[in-house]
């Protein structure tokens, strides 16, 4: 990614990308999902430190890793801690 565009991860990102993706997606994201996070993980200087999380066994289209509630405060929570 860095080698398509140098810019496109300057550390602006780090620690702010979260995936939630079914392992059994009905239109295959998950395969293209598999190939980004392997992508990310392999990024240096600085590292994403983006998350993922696999609905498994056989979570299809539109699984979510949380409710939408927990995603609200963990969303929250992340907002009072990057105040000025």
């Amino acid at each position: 990614m860095q080698a398509y565009h140098p810019d496109f991860f300057n550390g602006a990102l780090a620690g702010k990308l979260h995936f939630y993706c079914g392992d059994m997606d009905s239109d295959f994201f998950n395969l293209a999902a598999y190939l980004f996070e392997d992508a990310m993980n392999a990024l240096r200087d600085p590292a994403p430190r983006a998350t993922f999380a696999w609905g498994r066994p056989l979570k299809r289209h539109g699984w979510h890793g949380i409710t939408n509630t927990a995603l609200i405060r963990e969303m929250a929570v992340h907002v009072k801690q990057s105040a000025p």
